[in-house]
């Protein structure tokens, strides 16, 4: 399987004007909590008002949050929610408004999960990706995934386009391999904390050299070229190599691969986003 891979920036040219236009009341709009020192949320969509966003943000949550958040969130990245006091979702996503309070479940805070931390507070740093979903949008036909990346600790977002799409977090591992499977980069483009090896290929010398040598485009997405169905979607244990012109391959082992999915935590299906994929 041979994929497409860019990056990730906030979508360009679209500042949610029309969204904010958009007169909405407060909701409450649950949201997956994930992250290791970088803490991100992705808001759970679906395809009805007030609720027909997709958005990814860094963020960070009071103390005692962070605290149950830590306690819990052991061996690979686990699934947390937050259930939000009413609030209007463009005017987050706007700038409008820049932090609000939640509960914190271990788990789906809709689907049995237990709260493990009441009332923490959301401070939004930075919008890194937003969309309003439409039903009458044609089908991607790729597999699309935004990426999150915070070092050793990266994360892919499958871009959600359709109504019959999913909802969808991995966290992946850098693997940094000297071998000749290394991504091909061009001299000039690399930063300089990679080191050209024999036959073009490059030893990274940090877990986030990888991510800093890969071209930077206007429109940052990391697009795979597969079928943008369930049965496509990344899983835990998946290894992949990635090429200098950002495309990336399946590769059949460590030897040879520049990242890892090592968690394969959170995955709802659409339109509503609630019934799991597995």
């Amino acid at each position: 399987m041979k994929l497409s891979l860019h990056g990730l920036v906030m979508a360009a040219g679209f500042l949610f004007s029309s969204a904010i236009a958009h007169a909405q009341s407060a909701a409450v709009h649950g949201m997956v909590l994930f992250g290791g020192e970088q803490l991100y949320v992705s808001h759970i969509p679906m395809y009805m008002n007030p609720h027909d966003y997709q958005a990814l943000a860094k963020v960070s949550i009071s103390s005692t949050g962070l605290a149950a958040y830590n306690k819990y969130n052991v061996s690979g990245q686990q699934y947390f929610t937050l259930a939000p006091k009413p609030f209007v979702l463009p005017q987050l996503l706007s700038g409008n408004i820049t932090s609000f309070r939640a509960d914190l479940y271990r788990g789906s805070f809709e689907q049995g999960g237990r709260v493990i931390a009441s009332n923490v507070t959301v401070t939004v740093e930075k919008i890194e990706y937003q969309s309003r979903l439409s039903k009458a949008a044609i089908p991607a036909s790729s597999l699309t995934y935004l990426t999150l990346n915070d070092g050793e600790t990266s994360y892919l977002a499958h871009k959600i386009t359709a109504p019959n799409n999913f909802d969808h977090i991995v966290q992946i591992k850098w693997l940094n391999k000297e071998t000749e499977e290394s991504p091909r980069v061009p001299a000039e483009n690399l930063p300089t904390n990679v080191e050209v090896i024999n036959n073009g290929a490059i030893k990274l010398t940090n877990n986030n050299a990888l991510v800093e040598a890969l071209p930077v485009e206007d429109s940052f997405t990391k697009a795979f070229n597969a079928t943008d169905r369930i049965t496509s979607r990344l899983t835990e244990g998946q290894l992949f190599t990635v090429n200098a012109d950002g495309s990336i391959e399946e590769a059949a082992s460590e030897e040879t691969a520049s990242f890892q999915v090592v968690s394969d935590f959170y995955c709802t299906q659409g339109p509503d986003f609630y019934n799991p994929c597995k």
